[in-house]
């Protein structure tokens, strides 16, 4: 935190420095928004901090998204164990690793964050932009470990308190809420909706509106997550808030936030390149149980078939299944696109927010039915209107090389709705829906299945913890670095 203070500093003089330099010949154009050179300024602060919302470098997709999130959320399975030293697929990561997605994203978002913040006085467009970008980060830092700084974090102060997380995620919301009203006040005052057209890392290419959009859906993910907790009635009114805010939410898959790396896809590199990422079985025995006509736009294929690795093979040589198992599917392969929040992903929180008695604009069937079609329509597949009356059931899981390493079918849970299924079998049944349609966002995945129990995951093959982490449970938290 200190390093990062001591260059913020000195970035924002020579950040200062140039909103005094003067601008001669196209004046009048350079000095209107969005050619102001302070606009320009903040904008290019902005742009690398979208690109963690989603971490688009490989060094940093490995170890934050892939190696914790994906693993854990059911999607991906590590190919190698990095020199036998402990891994996070056996539940035994080395201490190393443990200050990965606290210090990466801390030092990466709060440098330009702070340098914003002082840049417009804390307030107008590109500052809700940027606090809409800080929460959305900022939400994987304390689902990892829990209490972090959050509210009294100001780009001065070295030493920070540490937040409970019931206070981070009221903060969060409020923060949302100010840059919600702010950009809408913004927009409504004919302010121009494509400001930062030039420096959005993302799929919404500038456009103010769906970044509202956006932060509503934030709005509604959080909400989610709190229910059942003692702060239930306050989820209650922050969802209903973010489902009927004026400005919208994601609801179609031209809403849907991609953020795009400045090379190549990390998860191609790491896949095709270092040959250390494949596709975790618990996902495939679903989709193959089912007939997923998905399968085809999210794996590659081995001989015709989607082949899975279990999570927690301690692999000493990543030969053994490179060519044995399946991949994510990249449509050119090496597709920049890495999504971050889709249409579907919102209609099934709004299906969860249904069948707790929410008023989320439509019936849980209704919304559920509506987050399948959503998602196949988002990745061009047919057939969706079959699949939602489908009574097929998960497969079991046949391992590529070890007959040892097989797992029975996961759960009986079909793709039909049923009105008269319990409460639990209709969140078992909304949740393994979400699962696949948010594929490959492994934090959302993770923290579902922390917090109720679906979808139902092949634990590690080889827990490796001594008895610290359960593998029914598997692994609750990131353990906070000896240096933090």
């Amino acid at each position: 935190m200190k390093n990062i203070i001591l260059n913020t500093t000195k970035l924002f003089i020579a950040v200062t420095s140039l909103f005094a330099v003067s601008c001669t010949g196209n004046f009048e154009e350079y000095n209107t928004m969005p050619h102001r050179p302070d606009y320009v300024i903040l904008g290019q602060l902005l742009q690398p901090m979208i690109r963690n919302i989603i971490s688009t470098q490989e060094n940093d997709s490995q170890m934050i998204d892939q190696m914790v999130g994906m693993e854990y959320g059911g999607y991906t399975s590590a190919n190698t164990n990095w020199g036998g030293s402990g891994t996070y697929a056996t539940l035994n990561p080395r201490q190393g690793w443990f200050a990965s997605i606290y210090g990466t994203l801390f030092q990466k978002t709060y440098g330009n964050w702070s340098l914003i913040q002082k840049g417009t006085g804390a307030s107008g467009p590109i500052y809700s932009m940027a606090q809409i970008i800080r929460v959305a980060t900022m939400l994987k830092v304390t689902d990892a470990y829990g209490p972090i700084p959050y509210s009294q974090v100001n780009g001065v102060d070295v030493s920070v308190p540490y937040d409970s997380q019931k206070v981070v995620y009221m903060t969060m919301i409020n923060d949302l809420n100010v840059a919600i009203i702010d950009l809408s006040s913004y927009l409504a005052a004919s302010g121009d909706p494509e400001l930062i057209a030039g420096y959005d890392s993302s799929s919404y290419n500038g456009d103010m509106t769906k970044w509202v959009k956006f932060a509503n859906a934030l709005k509604l993910r959080m909400a989610i997550r709190m229910s059942g907790t003692d702060e239930d009635a306050f989820a209650k009114k922050v969802a209903e808030e973010a489902v009927s805010n004026i400005n919208g939410i994601l609801e179609n898959n031209n809403d849907n936030l991609y953020i795009i790396p400045e090379s190549k896809n990390p998860y191609s590199i790491t896949m095709n390149e270092w040959n250390e990422l494949r596709v975790n079985a618990s996902i495939v025995s679903y989709m193959n149980g089912y007939e997923d006509p998905r399968r085809a736009s999210f794996f590659t294929d081995i001989k015709g078939a989607y082949v899975g690795l279990r999570s927690g093979i301690n692999i000493s040589n990543k030969e053994t299944y490179a060519a044995t198992t399946s991949k994510i599917k990249l449509k050119d392969g090496t597709s920049t696109k890495c999504l971050a929040m889709c249409s579907a992903e919102v209609m099934f929180l709004k299906a969860e927010g249904a069948i707790l008695g929410w008023t989320m604009g439509g019936t849980a069937e209704e919304l559920y039915n509506k987050g399948i079609e959503l998602s196949f329509d988002q990745h061009g597949v047919s057939g969706s209107e079959n699949y939602i009356v489908s009574q097929k059931q998960p497969g079991a899981h046949t391992d590529a090389s070890q007959a040892s390493y097989n797992g029975n079918a996961l759960s009986t849970i079909t793709p039909q709705w049923s009105s008269s299924a319990t409460q639990e079998q209709k969140l078992e049944r909304i949740l393994v829906q979400k699962w696949i349609s948010m594929f490959p966002i492994g934090f959302e995945s993770w923290a579902d299945v922390r917090r109720t129990g679906f979808p139902k995951l092949y634990p590690a093959v080889e827990n490796l913890s001594l008895g610290t982490i359960s593998s029914e449970r598997g692994m609750r938290r990131v353990p906070f670095s000896r240096d933090e």
